[in-house]
């Protein structure tokens, strides 16, 4: 997972065990999705960054999700969606 550095102190001297730490210029870092990142993100140390592309596609999937939930109950009961 992507994550930013909230705070300033984070960003010069959190260090993933195995992923590392971040850049000196800014930005953000591939983390694993263990322990540790989780405690960061629950701490608020760091906030999880999210792709446009992946939200994106994550949205398109959540809408065709819905689209078979109402064809599936259409089918089963009859009922017209709006």
């Amino acid at each position: 997972m992507r994550v930013r550095a909230l705070k300033d102190h984070v960003q010069r001297l959190v260090r993933h065990p195995r992923a590392g730490g971040f850049p000196s210029t800014g930005g953000d870092v591939e983390w694993p999705n263990d322990a540790f990142t989780r405690r960061r993100i629950r701490d608020g140390d760091v906030e999880v960054v999210e792709d446009q592309a992946k939200a994106t596609d994550r949205q398109e999937a959540a809408r065709q999700e819905g689209t078979r939930r109402a064809y599936r109950r259409e089918q089963t009961t009859g009922e017209q969606s709006n």
